[in-house]
């Protein structure tokens, strides 16, 4: 029988000692579902992956050293398509090093000691594609967050312009840099609320070459050299600058994929092209420029990605990111159908 012939009802529960009950509140909330339990082994889990498809997975990572989760996240990741749903348990050693793990989607945690209820509330997260959470941030919280760290913003902005102001050469250079770190600060705090916020996006009709050239400007005022490519609208693509979209997402999304090229990304001058495919709209941001030592870069955290892919969501546009070796960010963009 092929792996795509394969019943694929089959859970795995990866963990240190047997546990009945889990096993049975587990089987319970997916009845007609093969439970499996065992502990980790490598050899055994890449012929688990090799062999049968999974619908789920549970991992007991407190009894995992970094090397192994690291090691279930690139097997699931090259399941692509038909990976399955993951439920992390998790004590008091968390998950540091595990960012990219906790970013996949179909994932949801479980602290421990696990009660049936929370079970079935991580289950049913896993299953609908939730992004991990921990008890999640109300609107509220977020709100005051954002609220109570830009007065702080406000006031070293306001600081900052005063010494611009003053005779004393030796600060001078020091004082644009920072108001520019001050700047992205207020702007990642900005995108993360519009993201987090269970907000109604405000679609509407949206002129794309005036919103691309006032990011090419502002990023120009940041120090960043954004070359921008447009397509000729009055003869190939004479829609491709119309679009519907909330404008205030869009920027936002934009500015995230800058700062996260800028920042992680190979170097150099980024060029941002709009064109017309059959697919649809698309855009792209990314440089020129080839990284030889892609290992020797610094890894991006998860949380930019994952901002930038949020904020596309509720655009809405279909987000894409190509890296090199899995790593450094060489290209972004969004989609429109």
């Amino acid at each position: 029988m092929s792996k795509s012939n394969l019943p694929s009802d089959r859970v795995l529960i990866l963990r240190s000692a047997d546990d009945a009950g889990f096993v049975s509140v587990l089987g319970s909330l997916i009845p007609g579902s093969e439970i499996q339990a065992r502990s980790f082994d490598l050899a055994d889990w890449l012929r688990t992956l090799r062999d049968a498809p999974l619908q789920g997975l549970v991992v007991e990572s407190n009894h995992l050293d970094l090397a192994d989760l690291r090691l279930i996240e690139a097997g699931l990741e090259s399941l692509g398509a038909e990976r399955p749903w993951l439920i992390l348990l998790v004590g008091d050693r968390g998950l540091v090093g595990c960012e990219n793990l906790l970013a996949s989607p179909n994932t949801a945690l479980l602290p421990q000691p696990w009660t049936p209820r929370a079970l079935q509330t991580v289950l049913e997260q896993a299953q609908g594609g939730s992004t991990p959470s921990s008890g999640g941030f109300s609107e509220p919280f977020l709100d005051g967050l954002v609220e109570g760290l830009r007065d702080p913003l406000t006031s070293i902005s306001g600081y900052l312009q005063l010494l611009e102001h003053q005779d004393d050469e030796a600060i001078r250079p020091l004082i644009l840099p920072a108001m520019q770190a001050a700047g992205q600060i207020a702007e990642q705090l900005e995108a993360l609320h519009l993201a987090a916020a269970p907000r109604q996006a405000h679609v509407g009709p949206v002129d794309l070459h005036r919103v691309l050239e006032d990011f090419v400007t502002q990023a120009g005022t940041q120090g960043q050299r954004v070359d921008l490519e447009l397509p000729d609208t009055s003869e190939d693509a004479p829609s491709a600058g119309r679009i519907e979209a909330d404008v205030r997402l869009l920027k936002a999304c934009l500015r995230s994929g800058l700062l996260l090229l800028s920042r992680f990304g190979p170097g150099g001058p980024l060029r941002l092209r709009l064109s017309q495919q059959d697919a649809g709209v698309r855009l792209s941001l990314g440089s020129e420029l080839v990284q030889e030592d892609v290992e020797a870069a610094q890894e991006p955290p998860a949380y930019l990605e994952d901002l930038f892919r949020r904020l596309a969501s509720r655009v809405p546009a279909q987000a894409w990111v190509d890296k090199a070796q899995g790593r450094m960010p060489l290209r972004l963009g969004l989609v429109w159908p």
